[in-house]
This record gives C-alpha cells, structure tokens and sequence, in this order.
C-alpha cells in the first residue's frame, strides 16, 4: 500500500474542510457587520432608514432559512436564530420560498 498517497488525500480532505470552515466564517463576519458607512450614516430625515442586508445576505443564512422553514414549518424557530444572526428573517424566508 502507497503511504504516501493516502496520506496525500487526507491532507488535501483536511485543506478542503478548512477552506470550507474559513469561508463560512468570514461569511458570517460579513453578514453579522455593519460597513463603515452604514456606522458613519447620518440621515437627512427623521424617517430615513439605510438599505437593508437583503443586499449583503449570503448563501449560509438563506440557505439556513430556508432548510429549517422546509423542514419544521416553525415560525418562532426562525426568529429565535434571526435574533442570533443566524439566518434571514422568518417573512425574508416567506418571500424566497414563493
């Protein structure tokens, strides 16, 4: 049996998993985050509001939401992990399954 080349796969199975690992983090950082112009915002109305981060939203937080609203149906588990920042809106999550 060839070592090397079994030791070869594993390595490149962990480099993929670390890659994987990496880019969910910094997906989360992106999403979680305000940009530095929506910090510095100042509007000129009362009643202005900036755009929201339906702009930024990534594939985990939509994918999440939409898995667990396929698989449970359950109102009340999707903004318990919105209020986490965990996944998009319950009514985001509507809106994307139609």
């Amino acid at each position: 049996m060839d070592f090397g080349r079994t030791r070869r796969r594993a390595t490149e199975k962990r480099s993929r998993t670390v890659d994987r690992s990496a880019l969910t983090i910094t997906q989360n950082i992106m999403y979680a985050f305000k940009t530095r112009r929506q910090v510095q915002h100042k509007p000129k109305h009362a009643l202005a509001t900036f755009r929201t981060q339906s702009v930024r939203e990534n594939p985990q937080v939509l994918g999440l939401a939409l898995s667990v609203h396929h698989d449970t149906r359950n109102k009340k588990l999707l903004h318990l992990l919105h209020a986490h920042d965990y996944c998009v809106p319950y009514s985001r999550a509507l809106l994307l399954e139609t």
